[in-house]
């Protein structure tokens, strides 16, 4: 049985995230050797038979009200796309992380076009046959 891996990056990052914190494991930040370690200990992948693997993300934008903070999420996306990309994975960039100011003026960062995507190619792999499992 060949089996297609959809990993939606941001719901996932967020996922392991709250695992860490539940378990007192205290992480900066969502990196590529913390992402390694995950799939290395954590996910019994080789079980399958998994003949692609695609990581989802949204594209990260300079923002000049957070440059900052822009810059450092830019880099850190590049190393976590190196990383997958290296260990085998697709990385999909689909969307755009975008800002909005929230009713108390402060900024709020969502993904948008990321799940689209995803679903658009869950009926693709579902219609082509692509794979036995997704």
């Amino acid at each position: 049985m060949k089996t297609i891996l959809l990993i939606d990056g941001e719901n996932f990052r967020h996922k392991v995230e709250t695992i860490l914190k539940n378990n007192g494991i205290k992480s900066k930040t969502f990196s590529a050797e913390l992402l390694e370690k995950v799939f290395e200990k954590s996910l019994p992948l080789k079980k399958y038979n998994i003949v692609e693997k695609r990581y989802y993300c949204a594209k990260i934008r300079l923002y000049p009200e957070t440059k900052k903070q822009s810059l450092k999420l830019i880099a850190e996306q590049r190393k976590l796309k190196t990383f997958l990309e290296k260990v085998g994975y697709n990385v999909v960039v689909a969307g755009n992380v975008r800002m909005s100011k929230s009713y108390n003026g402060r900024l709020d960062f969502k993904g948008k076009g990321v799940d689209d995507k995803l679903a658009v190619d869950l009926v693709s792999i579902a219609y082509e046959k692509t794979a036995d499992k997704v």
